[in-house]
């Protein structure tokens, strides 16, 4: 007889258990959505809650001439939501006066400081318009750098991108265009900088350590440069692990480097003079500071890719933004079948186009896929999309014949790939059934779509036995 045993524990100190016969001749997947949809309604998106679940059972169910015999082992965790990507900051220079403000209102003014040199502001602006730029001059009286600004408590953000234009004046010395460390002298780029070397190119340190070093020469004097450093951590600082970073120069990819030295934590690398909380402008202190003018200084929390860079070049002063998209990506005018699939598709492919991140975070992924199905309001494992999810989105995707077809990512939400990851498998079905819409009917309108609440699923051990009766 089929049997199904569920023990559960760490919620609110409780141990649960489940246990019975279960008879009911559907796919693997209905029974399975009958009994987590009851572990899920015990609360696994509370905040702050860890719960382990475990699940054991052996089940044969007759499905289209074919039994399925399955051992399953599951662990359940919280996770918190990831950050949306945005402009975090952008200081376009654009005042003939203190203060220097960001125009996204999210940080203070800049810290005008200056070692002598009178800080230029109001010059003509280096991207066109009516707008404005800032003049920095060094060296100082008695300190290699002249003036610079400062932004007090910058964020951190495990992947960025900085984008300024620079026309430089050259000192015969390094000259510092960004940077962030923790220590006034010397300063080793504990966390990152950019800078003119003395070979007139660009150099780039991240972890204290040269990332992109660039060809002598690469840089003019009083020449106009619009220059851009991006880097990508997706697991977080302090995990040895960093996955690339670019450069790139007047809308072109100058280098590339996959795994540079990690950039630390703030809380890994800071001081006790609380220097680690600085966004530093035109100086690194230790060396040198910026001669020139800078202009339209951004900060993204996010990659930017190829694309969206050589779109700030051709469009000074603009800015990129993160609508998301309404999920049309064929722009025919309706969410169906041919969306979704695009979307799994793209997601599978790991490339993050922009059109497809309905999340605004970066990354085209499973929580694009939930935003989509969201919008559609209908509920993940409505493989035909029809509003529903019952055993007839089964009979649909188990017909393709793509379950565990052992060939990675040739599936799309029609085949019965529901989290976007390319192939139909087990964390297809979690993904569907940890949702709670097996068998509710249509799915309510809502009025805004929620945050995921950051479930974790890792389907730690799975054997499977699929074979064919005739009749």
């Amino acid at each position: 007889m089929p049997f199904i045993e569920i023990s559960a524990s760490g919620f609110d100190g409780q141990l649960l258990w489940l246990a019975g016969p279960i008879q009911r001749n559907v796919v693997l997947a209905t029974l399975m959505a009958l009994e987590l949809r009851r572990l899920t309604s015990f609360g696994l998106c509370r905040g702050g809650i860890t719960m382990l679940a475990r699940v054991d059972f052996w089940l044969q169910i007759r499905y289209v001439r074919r039994t399925v015999a399955a051992s399953l082992s599951l662990v359940l965790a919280i996770a918190g939501s990831t950050a949306h990507a945005q402009l975090e900051f952008h200081y376009t220079f654009d005042t003939a006066a203190a203060p220097i403000v960001d125009v996204t209102g999210n940080h203070p003014a800049l810290s005008v400081r200056s070692n002598g040199p009178e800080m230029l502001l109001g010059e003509p602006s280096l991207i066109g318009g009516d707008g404005n730029a800032i003049g920095l001059t060094s060296p100082g009286d008695t300190h290699p750098t002249g003036n610079y600004l400062l932004l007090q408590n910058a964020p951190e953000s495990s992947s960025f991108t900085v984008s300024l234009w620079m026309q430089p004046l050259f000192t015969g010395q390094p000259e510092a265009l960004f940077a962030r460390d923790n220590v006034w002298w010397p300063s080793p780029c504990a966390f990152y900088c950019l800078y003119i070397d003395g070979q007139q190119g660009l150099t780039w340190k991240t972890g204290g350590e040269d990332a992109i070093v660039t060809d002598e020469q690469l840089i003019e004097e009083d020449e106009l440069y619009h220059v851009v450093i991006s880097y990508v951590d997706s697991d977080g600082p302090d995990t040895n692990l960093a996955e690339r970073t670019r450069l790139f120069v007047n809308g072109e990819l100058i280098d590339e480097i996959d795994e540079p030295q990690e950039i630390p934590s703030l809380a890994a690398a800071s001081d006790a003079n609380d220097i680690y909380q600085l966004f530093w402008v035109g100086t690194l202190s230790s060396f040198g500071g910026f001669s020139g003018w800078l202009d339209d200084l951004q900060f993204y929390t996010t990659e930017l890719s190829a694309e969206q860079v050589a779109e700030l070049y051709a469009n000074p002063g603009s800015v990129i933004s993160f609508p998301g998209g309404t999920g049309d990506f064929n722009d025919d005018g309706a969410l169906d079948i041919t969306d979704i699939n695009l979307l799994t598709e793209e997601s599978a492919r790991g490339t993050n186009v922009s059109l497809y991140d309905l999340t605004d975070d970066g990354l085209v992924d499973h929580l694009d896929v939930e935003k989509w199905i969201d919008v559609k309001q209908t509920w993940i494992g409505d493989s035909n999309l029809d509003g529903i999810f019952d055993s007839a989105d089964f009979v649909a995707v188990f017909a393709v014949g793509e379950y565990e077809d052992g060939i990675d990512g040739n599936s799309n939400w029609s085949d019965g790939d529901w989290n976007g990851d390319g192939d139909f498998d087990s964390s297809d079905f979690v993904a569907a059934f940890t949702s709670g819409g097996y068998e509710q009917g249509p799915r309510a309108a809502v009025s805004a779509v929620p945050e995921p609440c950051g479930v974790v699923l890792f389907v730690t051990g799975l054997t499977l036995a699929i074979w064919r009766r005739r009749k």
